[in-house]
C-alpha cells in the first residue's frame, strides 16, 4: 500500500494505492486520531448523489450522510452562500476504486488541518475475498486497518509549493 500527498498550483490531494483489490461493497473509512470517521464512496454513489442534488430530490441513496445532506439542501440549510454542488464536493469527495482511494481537493481542504494537528491517520477497508468460499472463511478476516503516523507531515506540507 502506498499513501501520497500531491500538491499543485490548485490544491492538495491524498492518494492511496493498494497492491490487491479492495471490496467496494464494504465500507472504506478514514479517521485522524479521535476525529470524525469519514467514509469513501464509489464514483457511482457520488454520481447518484450529484443527480439527486441537481434534480432537487430527496432520494434514498443508502448512505445516511447523503440523506442528511439532501434534507439540508431541501431546508435551505447548506453553507450560506455556497452552491450545493461545492458543499457536496467538500463533504463527500472521497473516492474508492478497486485498487485506489483518493481525497479530492475540496474534501482535502477540510482534512488538511486535521492532518497537520493529528498524530495518526487510520484507514480501514476489506480486501476482496476469493470468489469460491474456502472452508472456515469468515468475511471479517478480510478486514484491514492501516495506521499512518503523521508526526513528520507538517514539515513536508510546509515544504511543498504553495497553492494559489
Amino acid at each position: 500500500m502506498t499513501v501520497s500527498l500531491r500538491r499543485d498550483a490548485q490544491c492538495t490531494s491524498l492518494h492511496v494505492g493498494f497492491d490487491r483489490a479492495i471490496d467496494l461493497s464494504r465500507p472504506v473509512l478514514m479517521r485522524v486520531d479521535d476525529g470524525p470517521v469519514q467514509a469513501f464512496y464509489t464514483p457511482k454513489q457520488l454520481n447518484d448523489l450529484a443527480d439527486a442534488v441537481d434534480a432537487g430530490q430527496r432520494a434514498n441513496l443508502g448512505e445516511p450522510g447523503f440523506a442528511a445532506f439532501l434534507t439540508e439542501i431541501a431546508a435551505g440549510q447548506v453553507a450560506a452562500g455556497e452552491p450545493a454542488a461545492a458543499e457536496m464536493l467538500a463533504r463527500f469527495a472521497r473516492i474508492k476504486e478497486s485498487r485506489r482511494l483518493g481525497v479530492a481537493c475540496e474534501a482535502m481542504a477540510r482534512l488538511l488541518p486535521q492532518l497537520r494537528a493529528g498524530s495518526l491517520l487510520r484507514l480501514s477497508f476489506h480486501v476482496v475475498t476469493p470468489s469460491e468460499p474456502e472452508p472456515y472463511h469468515w468475511p471479517a478476516l478480510g478486514r484491514r486497518e492501516v495506521v499512518v503516523p503523521l508526526q513528520s507531515l507538517a514539515p513536508i506540507l510546509d515544504s511543498l509549493p504553495p497553492t494559489h
